[in-house]
């Protein structure tokens, strides 16, 4: 199924127009174009204070994308007589946290050794003991030694395996053979596993954090410039980076509260300078205020023989239409005076106000995908619904078609079932459905419970029952029922503290042991879960809802796709995608996509 980016349409829609409109949210620019320009700031600030003065006076802090804004941020502040520690963008957050997902007493244990964890040259993530028993951070690919541990928390055996691995091979080697990589909540623990190193030099422990490394102004981390040096981290939580130019402008992480000099950045002036700028139309009322510029730029796309800039703000007391209706006759203006121009339209503001969906009913029954791919070709995508009027927007839409029954939306699901404890290996694809499970009710089915006759059933998490854990490894496990009525999540986390996970299932021999030890309970939780994941087609973020308040049958499906189905009053539900149904596009309001 194709839910990636649209279809490219752009060379036959140039063909025959000439006028193009750009809908932008105003916190975005044409990274293309708008390149930084940096201002260094002599004033030595904290990363917190620093960032406050860029935001006030400028755009942001530096944000640093590739090597040739690497080179300018490095002449700004040569040219200024400085050759030190700036702050730039950039900081790290620190969340250490142990592969079995502990967070109880012990958890906060360390056991540091001298200078650790020193992140360095920013690629170590992943802890190892050395044979003395003091910790250090560690790059994840290389290969050493390992600790598991098997049991319970409460009650555990630690397995040295000398057998060098990655960490995240190690892991996986620990989840299926033991536990889990080894969790050390106290010094008799780490004295204990001190004491079984013995030819080990070192061996990987249970702890690892994520990279969580970001830049001020929310920009993507992709390029990097790292002193191949340490990063002394400590027990901070936070980290800020600096470009110290006495290591060539490497970056480098230091406590947020130190105080350096600064660099902030703001967009480049040439592409739209002061010179070139010739202001139209101004708009001020109650419902907008709108302010419509002419641009000389440097470069442009040879398509376009101009631009023109609107820039308006749509205060909440404003009446949307109205406001929609004046930006439709500024823009159809501008147009007319330039039919070749290049129309920006940008606020400090989203235009949900403006952007409202045009509905297109297409009678035609065919499948999701065939459905979205037409609807990419001729109009935005598949519906999108967004708000209660939008859905009452799209059944007048149909009903005045004369149609009334199942049409295709843009709605899908990825269904991907996982086992509590991560288990992937053979059997994890074991599954015993009752008939007509799993049915996802009203769409907020995502936990598996198991009837006392041995059949299994999707549930609402939240729902209290009792629930199976297991002890041990699952190549020699124990099943323990709990009769404690529990959620889901609770039911995780207590077998998860006193055993070792809840219950896998990889087979028929383990279903048929653990409806032998369902002696009174009707049903019970089993380790089988799995996320939402419900999706737009045009990759709209999913927040409103309007769900069928019954049965949405899964079968073995890896996607469903959604209809609104108006024998329902438009609610939506989840079908196989090769069913065929007739569908609903959508645009955006014809002054905005042309």
């Amino acid at each position: 199924m194709n839910t990636g980016t649209n279809s490219p349409q752009s060379s036959s829609m140039m063909e025959g127009i000439f006028f193009g409109v750009l809908c932008l949210s105003g916190c975005l620019t044409f990274s293309t174009c708008l390149l930084h320009q940096y201002h260094f700031v002599s004033e030595a600030m904290t990363w917190t204070e620093a960032q406050s003065y860029c935001r006030g006076r400028y755009t942001d802090l530096a944000t640093i994308e590739n090597t040739e804004e690497m080179k300018k941020l490095k002449d700004t502040v040569s040219a200024a007589g400085y050759s030190s520690k700036v702050w730039i963008g950039l900081y790290s957050q620190i969340d250490w946290k142990w592969s079995d997902g502990f967070t109880g007493s012990g958890g906060e244990y360390r056991n540091w050794h001298g200078s650790n964890p020193d992140f360095h040259k920013a690629t170590e993530l992943c802890v190892t003991m050395w044979k003395d028993g003091r910790w250090s951070d560690y790059q994840c690919q290389r290969e050493t030694a390992f600790v598991c541990y098997k049991g319970t928390l409460e009650e555990s055996d630690f397995v040295v395996v000398n057998t060098t691995k990655t960490w995240t091979e190690a892991q996986r080697h620990c989840r299926e053979h033991y536990t889990d990589l080894v969790t050390v909540r106290n010094k008799a623990d780490n004295d204990k596993i001190h004491n079984l190193m013995r030819q080990e030099k070192r061996a990987w422990i249970g702890l690892y954090r994520d990279p969580q490394i970001y830049w001020s102004d929310g920009s993507g981390y992709s390029f990097s410039s790292w002193y191949q040096g340490l990063n002394e981290l400590g027990s901070m939580k936070v980290v800020c980076g600096v470009a110290d130019l006495q290591q060539g402008g490497k970056w480098r992480l230091f406590s947020c509260e130190e105080r350096f000099p600064f660099v902030c950045y703001s967009v480049r002036g040439w592409w739209c300078h002061p010179r070139h700028v010739t202001v139209k139309q101004r708009v001020c009322s109650l419902d907008i205020e709108l302010v419509a510029v002419g641009l000389r730029p440097y470069y442009l796309l040879r398509e376009f023989t101009s631009v023109f800039a609107i820039t308006v703000y749509i205060p909440p007391s404003g009446n949307a239409e109205a406001a929609c209706d004046v930006i439709h006759t500024v823009t159809a203006g501008l147009q007319r005076q330039q039919p070749g121009a290049f129309i920006v339209i940008t606020g400090c503001l989203t235009f949900s106000t403006c952007l409202l969906h045009q509905y297109h009913f297409v009678s035609e029954a065919t499948t999701w995908t065939e459905a979205q791919c037409y609807c990419r070709g001729r109009y935005t995508d598949l519906a999108t619904i967004e708000t209660t009027e939008e859905m009452k927007k799209l059944k007048d839409t149909v009903s005045a078609a004369g149609y009334s029954s199942k049409v295709w939306i843009g709605l899908y699901s990825q269904i991907d079932w996982k086992w509590s404890d991560g288990f992937t290996g053979s059997g994890a694809e074991y599954r015993n459905w009752e008939r007509s499970e799993p049915n996802n009710h009203a769409a907020k089915e995502l936990c598996v419970g198991m009837w006392k006759h041995g059949r299994w059933f999707d549930d609402k998490c939240h729902r209290q029952t009792a629930f199976v854990c297991y002890k041990g490894t699952l190549e020699d496990s124990d099943f323990v029922v709990v009769n404690t009525t529990k959620n889901w999540t609770e039911a995780q986390r207590h077998c998860r503290e006193h055993y070792t996970d809840l219950v896998t299932v990889r087979n028929k021999a383990d279903n048929d042991k653990i409806q032998n030890l369902m002696q009174h309970e009707e049903q019970v939780w089993i380790g089988l879960y799995r996320d939402p994941q419900i999706y737009w087609s045009d990759g709209s973020g999913y927040s409103f809802s309007s769900w069928y308040q019954g049965l949405n049958k899964l079968g073995s499906m890896k996607v469903i796709c959604g209809v609104a189905d108006l024998q329902q009053g438009g609610k939506w539900r989840l079908l196989s995608c090769e069913e065929r149904f007739p569908f609903v596009c959508y645009s955006v309001r014809g002054w905005c996509f042309l």
